[in-house]
């Protein structure tokens, strides 16, 4: 081709926003997969119905052997898809100075990341990077603030009330599913819901938050802080028993179900999602993601950390609002990652895109293990204030001062 030919496909691609890229590394930040309920909500859900709540295969808060499978599974379902995507050979074997590891120091954050490890690198003895189990957790994944003051709470206040609308704005969206909760636990019948003065979460005043000294974390009461343990773990125990059994034999449809998990999100988005406390819980891991996709030695660099950890992520990428298909947990389902993919492009620019990837609820109902017939689905985020090419991405100039810098908002 000559010049005049080439600087004319130069000038359309240009005008395009197509040009063509290498894809140079891939930060994975991941939810752990299925686990059983947390150990704190144990008594509270065997008091709130006369059911019994399903047999887990693992102690509470540690990952099931379901979700063990199917982390497994997407491990290689990813080494697949980069290769596709060009990052891998087909054949390679990957030095261990190539890919980077590293979790919160929980059972199930750390068992995920050894799963998802094993799936995609199973030729290699890869060492997941954590602080002692029995040690203080991992500060970079802490759902606490280090120094919490009246300027960060009046800061959470004030964005709770525009995002929305408040507790009492949040309660009045969550009625119905609150009715049905009730519903189906049968919980007038409970042990709580029997004693003398007992109501239903509807009834027990107005969701409202706190700073709590310590953990130094947002506290949310009144309904939505009641109703959001039994929520959870009825969505876990969704996607492992059969539905009747999951619902205790109430009638549920699709959309009962996505009531129940909209509790769960609006809960995760109240505690984590403003700008004031994205960006205080995310001071510590954010740059390191940012660093991260600097780093031209790393071509993969795994994150396992939890719904809280993604939240906080898409709030200081400052994603527009997403709803993700198939999903009962439309915003942060369980086992789902934030994928930043750094692209070299002919332009002489690096470009970033954001995916996440999920399984549906289905699949992960149906035990259905990714792979090239049944793939994740991969959804591309938009982030706010940044012009995206024609395949979505976005300047690795425009992206890297969100992660470096976390904003509180005004």
């Amino acid at each position: 081709m000559n010049m005049k030919k080439l600087l004319c496909v130069f000038v359309a691609a240009a005008a395009a926003g197509v040009w063509a890229s290498e894809l140079r590394q891939v930060v994975i930040v991941s939810r752990h997969n299925l686990r059983a309920p947390l150990d704190t909500a144990v008594q509270a859900l065997g008091e709130s119905t006369t059911n019994k709540w399903c047999a887990w295969t693992s102690a509470p808060g540690e990952l099931s052997r379901k979700g063990a499978a199917l982390e497994t599974a997407m491990g290689g379902w990813f080494r697949d898809w980069l290769v596709e995507q060009g990052l891998f050979k087909r054949k390679e074997v990957l030095r261990p100075d190539q890919v980077r590891f590293f979790a919160n120091n929980m059972q199930r954050t750390v068992a995920t990341a050894r799963c998802f490890a094993t799936g995609f690198m199973p030729e290699a003895d890869v060492v997941v990077e954590h602080l002692p189990f029995d040690g203080p957790r991992d500060p970079r994944f802490s759902i606490g603030v280090p120094n919490p003051d009246a300027a960060l709470s009046n800061r959470v206040a004030r964005q709770l009330a525009e995002q929305f609308g408040g507790g009492a704005g949040i309660d009045r969206r969550l009625a119905p599913a609150y009715a049905l909760i009730g519903r189906v636990l049968d919980y007038p019948s409970s042990p709580l819901g029997s004693r003398p003065g007992a109501a239903p979460f509807a009834s027990t005043g107005v969701s409202y938050f706190d700073i709590v000294r310590p953990p130094n974390s947002i506290g949310l009461h009144g309904p939505i802080g009641e109703a959001y343990p039994v929520a959870d773990s009825l969505i876990l125990q969704q996607y492992e028993a059969p539905l009747e059994t999951a619902s205790f034999g109430y009638p549920l449809s699709w959309t009962g179900w996505r009531l129940i998990g909209d509790v769960k999100e609006v809960y995760i988005d109240m505690r984590y999602r403003t700008k004031a406390m994205s960006a205080a819980l995310g001071a510590r891991l954010l740059p390191e993601i940012g660093g991260a996709l600097r780093r031209d030695d790393l071509r993969l660099t795994f994150v396992g950390g939890h719904d809280t950890t993604l939240a906080w992520m898409g709030a200081q990428l400052d994603a527009e609002p997403y709803e993700l298909p198939g999903a009962v947990e439309c915003r942060t389902p369980i086992g789902s990652k934030i994928v930043l993919g750094r692209w070299r492009c002919d332009d002489g620019l690096d470009r970033v895109s954001v995916d996440f990837v999920y399984q549906t609820t289905e699949q992960i109902r149906a035990r259905q293990f990714a792979d090239r017939v049944h793939p994740p689905r991969v959804v591309r985020l938009r982030l706010k204030g940044l012009e995206p090419d024609a395949e979505g991405r976005y300047p690795l100039a425009g992206v890297l001062p969100r992660l470096l810098s976390p904003d509180p908002g005004l």
